[in-house]
């Protein structure tokens, strides 16, 4: 398994507030894109100078923001093979786009990763 990214994601039903405070630390939105993983949501991608990222996703039925990592890989049927023998348990998909595959898994210890080929 390749890790081409990995970074963090933040799922809030205020996205505007958690965009405001990484603006702070000098983030900005790049894209934006909706109906990635679920029609209901909006997903933001935010940029520094140096390249790095963190993700912003709207979520309007969290009660209170959910703090995860978004995990990029060359081969995703490998990593969530992989994942999954380590203990994490599938939350959501595998979901299979034009663009991409993706998967909600968390592991034992609650940290969800969002696992994301781009095909």
């Amino acid at each position: 398994m390749k890790i081409t990214a990995f970074y963090p994601t933040v799922l809030t039903a205020t996205p505007e507030k958690v965009i405001r405070s990484a603006e702070t630390m000098g983030f900005s939105v790049i894209h934006q894109r909706s109906g990635v993983i679920d029609p209901n949501e909006t997903e933001y991608v935010l940029e520094n100078e140096q390249k790095q990222r963190m993700d912003v996703v709207h979520v309007p039925s969290n009660e209170k923001d959910v703090y995860s990592t978004r995990m990029n890989v060359d081969d995703f049927d490998d990593a969530l093979k992989t994942l999954l023998a380590e203990g994490y348990a599938l939350i959501k998909g595998p979901q299979i786009l034009p663009s991409s595959k993706n998967a909600l898994l968390r592991s034992s210890t609650n940290l969800e990763v969002m696992l994301m080929q781009h095909l």
